[in-house]
């Protein structure tokens, strides 16, 4: 389930950032491939915003602190660069 959740996130940051890309299409581009793409600030935030909303929807984490913890891991992860 939290797979499929982080999945989820990461083609939600595509959606916020702009691009017209999701998980499966920017696993064919490597490793590295979230060093390709860029977001600011204000849709970092909003990216955040919808991780915690949405992971207390689905009871993936059962506190907005521990949701605010795991975004910041997901992000460290996978988020793209910030500009």
């Amino acid at each position: 389930m939290e797979d499929t959740f982080v999945k989820d996130s990461i083609n939600k940051m595509f959606e916020i950032a702009g691009y017209s890309k999701n998980y499966e299409d920017v696993l064919k581009e490597g490793n590295n491939w979230f060093q390709n793409y860029t977001m600011d600030e204000k849709q970092r935030e909003l990216w955040k915003k919808w991780f915690v909303r949405e992971s207390l929807l689905r009871k993936i984490y059962i506190s907005k602190r521990l949701a605010e913890k795991k975004f910041e891991m997901v992000d460290l992860n996978w988020g793209l660069k910030q500009v």
